[in-house]
């Protein structure tokens, strides 16, 4: 496992053999409740080509996928940025992500400049902004550029303008799932709170407003969640 010493059985990027400098990298990323086991059938069956064995090899990122995109989108950013330092290869990386895997890997082709971050935070984007050091892993979550090297991203069923769930008894079971997920993530947002309020001492009382809003965000879209699962189509 990449950083594995940092790792301590935490998620990350994990290389399914030695690394090979003739060969292209394929990192593999799940989508949402699910696991990197999910393309062992799909890595055997692409090995039994002898063409493809030859050229490729496979990797996979595993991350839970209740935290924010743009925690896990930092987290696979600083591992190939790892793997690019250590081994650098020289024939491009290609992304293959299902669901929002895919939305992860886009993130590695994608440079947000400070959109992301004056959305979440204004209307103190440009205070926290100059006060929040250029190094901390807040700037890095939100402000992001392409990596160069990763060469082609496969999309499978990535919901790039979003998603809706069905709303029928089929699919009560797995609404829950999401919604546990979704407050999951959240508790991963306030973490991130956390992370702005260490980094920057100097404001608590107006980073408070924001995290409390969280709060409340959470609470009411849960309310809201429940309250359309419960109604029945005229």
């Amino acid at each position: 496992m990449i950083r594995g010493e940092n790792m301590c059985g935490t998620p990350g990027l994990l290389l399914l053999e030695p690394y090979d400098p003739d060969r292209v990298p394929v990192i593999f990323v799940h989508g949402l409740l699910s696991s990197s086991f999910i393309w062992r059938s799909t890595a055997l069956g692409l090995l039994q080509d002898p063409e493809i064995r030859r050229r490729y090899q496979f990797w996979i990122f595993s991350y839970p996928t209740g935290n924010p995109i743009s925690f896990s989108g930092l987290r696979l950013r600083e591992d190939l940025g790892f793997v690019q330092e250590r081994f650098g290869p020289q024939h491009g990386i290609v992304l293959i992500g299902h669901s929002v895997g895919g939305l992860l890997s886009r993130i590695l082709v994608t440079t947000s400049g400070r959109t992301i971050w004056d959305e979440i935070f204004d209307p103190r984007a440009q205070k926290l902004y100059r006060e929040v050091p250029n190094g901390s892993r807040a700037k890095g979550a939100l402000i992001f550029e392409a990596n160069p090297a990763v060469s082609r991203v496969i999309f499978i069923a990535t919901p790039h303008r979003g998603s809706a769930i069905n709303r029928n008894d089929a699919g009560t079971a797995f609404r829950w799932k999401v919604l546990l997920d979704a407050i999951i993530s959240w508790v991963g947002v306030a973490s991130f709170a956390y992370i702005i309020l260490n980094e920057y001492r100097g404001s608590v009382h107006s980073i408070l407003p924001f995290a409390l809003s969280l709060f409340f965000q959470l609470i009411g879209a849960c309310i809201k969640t429940i309250l359309s699962w419960r109604r029945k189509p005229s």
